[in-house]
Order: C-alpha cells, then sequence, then structure tokens
C-alpha cells in the first residue's frame, strides 16, 4: 500500500488503533495486551463504520466504502439488507439501493 493512497477513514482507523497500542503500552500490560488493544480498536472501527455505512449520510457512506479499510474487513450487505426490512423497509441515505 503506497502511503500517498491512504484514504481520510484509512487515516482514522489506523489513528485509533496506533492510539490503542500507545495507551496499553503506557499502560504497562505487555506486548500481549498491546495486540488485544489493538484487535479491540479494529472491531469498535469495524463496527462504527457498519453503523455509518447503514445509517449515515450518503456522502459519509460513500467516503466510507470507498476506504481500503473496506476491502480487508468487507461490510455485511445481506446482513444490513435484513436489518432495513426489519426497520420498515426505509432505505437509508447512504445504502446503495436506496
Amino acid at each position: 500500500m503506497d502511503l500517498r493512497s491512504i484514504g481520510l477513514i484509512d487515516l482514522v482507523v489506523l489513528g485509533v488503533v496506533v492510539l490503542a497500542v500507545v495507551a496499553a503500552l503506557r499502560g504497562r500490560r505487555g506486548l500481549l495486551g498491546a495486540v488485544g488493544s489493538a484487535v479491540g480498536a479494529l472491531v469498535v472501527c469495524w463496527l462504527a463504520m457498519v453503523a455509518v455505512t447503514a445509517w449515515g449520510p450518503a456522502p459519509v457512506s460513500t467516503a466510507v466504502r470507498d476506504g481500503s479499510f473496506v476491502d480487508r474487513f468487507p461490510v455485511p450487505d445481506r446482513a444490513l439488507d435484513q436489518l432495513r426490512d426489519l426497520d420498515g423497509g426505509n432505505p437509508s441515505p447512504g445504502s446503495a439501493t436506496g
């Protein structure tokens, strides 16, 4: 990956993960704690990405979907469609189908 091609969403995710690792190391939780913090930060970022993709405004949803983070950790489109059906069938402004 070329550093010049990193998108805004990818930089935010990278920043969150780095901060989690630094905080774990400063808290003297060891290497395993730092790895656990990094994985936890990635899970939180993925959940935030799914929520923004499902219910966020179209420009923000498009920016999230264009990031390379989505390529590595894809959004569960089928599950989001089922959630929208449970939500009364109202598509979100940022959905690809709406």
